[in-house]
């Protein structure tokens, strides 16, 4: 079994606070949340960071999901609260279809929602996967918090070099989000002064990235398609929205395709790739791998003889039935002789699995450690570190 060593071992950060509410019909006026049921909401304790306390940093970003979050929120956060829970029934009574027969407020939140729905008919074997993309998972929060909430004394030197690229004055970073779902790390990057890509599934793109993109750059009254400031992102067609003191787009990429195909107007010159949590079935491990391999390899030819993209990944550990294992994504990386190495790692602490609304069966197996991990990923000409 996969082990991080005690000297990558990092807690949540306190300074990054998040919490859940659920989508009101009045929040649904809203561009970030008219199609969701439960809107996530980040907050940065600006006192503690320097790069919080610039002008141009958003104090709050939003993001509507379809669900509610597994695993993210800490005891002390404040969950959504739902009708159930209003008239005294515990919180997972929401996924419970025996609880919910005749509940007409639950019905009119899923009429709302019929666009997300549009994810299942995706091609296989993304249906599933894509609808996985619809809530936040662990691996996004501590992603985020990995890369914006520096540890000098205690944290990996390769950490250490993505925090300062990130967070020093017209950092500029090109980044592609791969899988990113509701978009809370490519928003989160943007907020500290990347250009950044998110990608995903047409109708992920459509239906969440978009929107929370539009409502965050209107929310901080930064709502812009210009492209004047970023010309990497405008190279992809596609409306660039500014957010805090960077940038992001967002665009359709399907991993059973080619990505030059799909994004042929862009010119794959790009710094890093990152993904948090995206590849829950084996079945999307292959097709996540060959999408950052095809982008290696476009990059390196497209880089101009410059350093070579690298993949920072989340990924939390799944061994339970037909979950993709963290032995297995090990396994595929190595099966490729790209480099690879553990950043950091994070305990998790679930409540009880069925009051968040998912069996036993499916998710979790009592008893088994819940980690998520970080690692850098390289391709295997890359120049050693």
């Amino acid at each position: 079994m996969f082990r991080g060593s005690q000297e990558t071992l990092r807690l949540p950060s306190p300074e990054l606070l998040c919490s859940e509410t659920s989508t009101t019909s009045d929040d649904r006026t809203n561009a970030n949340s008219k199609n969701s049921a439960v809107t996530f909401c980040c907050s940065v304790a600006s006192q503690h960071h320097e790069w919080c306390q610039q002008p141009d940093v958003p104090t709050k970003l939003y993001f509507g999901c379809r669900e509610a979050s597994y695993g993210v929120l800490k005891n002390t956060e404040p969950v959504a609260t739902t009708i159930n829970e209003e008239n005294g029934n515990s919180r997972h009574n929401e996924h419970n279809d025996d609880n919910n027969d005749n509940d007409d407020d639950d019905n009119d939140n899923d009429d709302a929602m019929d666009g997300f729905f549009m994810i299942a008919a995706e091609s296989y074997p993304y249906a599933l996967a894509g609808r996985t993309g619809a809530q936040v998972w662990p691996g996004s929060r501590i992603l985020v918090d990995a890369l914006l909430f520096p540890r000098p004394a205690t944290d990996h030197k390769r950490l250490q070099h993505w925090q300062a690229a990130l967070l020093r004055d017209n950092n500029n970073l090109r980044i592609v989000e791969l899988g990113a779902g509701v978009g809370m790390v490519g928003t989160f990057l943007a907020a500290a002064g990347a250009q950044v890509l998110l990608t995903d599934l047409p109708s992920v793109v459509t239906e969440s990235v978009v929107p929370t993109l539009e409502g965050n750059a209107r929310n901080n009254k930064t709502l812009t398609t210009t492209t004047e400031h970023s010309n990497w992102l405008s190279l992809q067609q596609q409306p660039v929205f500014g957010i805090g003191r960077g940038f992001a787009a967002a665009a359709p990429l399907d991993w059973t395709r080619p990505v030059a195909e799909q994004l042929p107007h862009w010119n794959h010159q790009v710094d890093l790739i990152v993904a948090s949590d995206c590849a829950f079935f084996p079945s999307m491990v292959e097709g996540l791998f060959t999408t950052v391999a095809a982008i290696f390899d476009l990059a390196s030819n497209n880089n101009n003889n410059s350093s070579q993209p690298k993949l920072l990944l989340s990924c939390q550990r799944r061994d339970a039935h037909f979950f993709t294992s963290l032995e297995y994504v090990v396994a595929q990386i190595r099966a490729r002789s790209w480099k690879c190495e553990c950043l950091a790692w994070y305990p998790l602490e679930f409540e009880d699995d069925k009051e968040n609304g998912v069996k036993d069966n499916v998710e979790q197996v009592e008893g088994e450690s819940k980690e998520v991990f970080i690692f850098e990923i390289a391709p295997a000409n890359a120049p050693n570190r």
